[in-house]
């Protein structure tokens, strides 16, 4: 029941408001195979241009290395340089690309690949730290279980001895004379 335009209309304000990762800040943006940015959440103001010699720090072309990695309609991946929100910060940038063909579009997301490594190192620490307290639980557990299993073998002996200590008494006793 929509026209193409409406349809178009919509699917960009859909995924406009995409986002993923915990605090949000994964989106995604949409590239016109005429290398026109059809949508981008974070640089609205720059919708409508073509950005075809858009170029990074080490001279990779972004979008056409974004259109390259879906030649042949399938999707892959691209890697440049690009700045973060906060409009200051350049960053290496790993992107997936995906083509939309009926559209003409090219669908994009990316993360920043120190932010990547930085998760990463948060995640291998906090592996680490759990790590290091289970190894503590486990010895104080194993340390209690010891001496716990130490105790119940003294009483345990002592209650086999015990009898076995009384009697050699009282045969000592016997054989020293005493039949009381």
């Amino acid at each position: 029941t929509l026209t193409e335009e409406q349809a178009k209309t919509a699917a960009k304000e859909t995924i406009r408001g995409m986002r993923y990762r915990d605090d949000g800040t994964g989106y995604f943006w949409i590239d016109a195979r005429d290398y026109t940015l059809v949508m981008h959440p974070v640089l609205t103001k720059k919708e409508g241009t073509n950005r075809k010699n858009l170029v990074d720090q080490n001279g990779v072309m972004i979008i056409q290395v974004i259109m390259k990695a879906t030649e042949g309609g399938q999707g892959g991946y691209n890697e440049f340089y690009f700045t973060k929100a906060d409009g200051v910060t350049v960053a290496p940038k790993l992107a997936y690309s995906a083509p939309f063909a009926p559209w003409g579009w090219v669908i994009t997301t990316g993360n920043y690949t120190d932010d990547m490594t930085a998760e990463m190192v948060a995640t291998v620490n906090a592996i680490d730290t759990s790590a290091h307290q289970t190894t503590i639980l486990q010895l104080v557990l194993s340390l209690i279980v010891i001496v716990v299993a130490v105790l119940i073998a003294y009483a345990f002996a002592k209650s086999i001895t015990r009898p076995i200590n009384q009697v050699t008494d009282e045969l000592g006793d016997v054989a020293n004379g005493n039949l009381a």
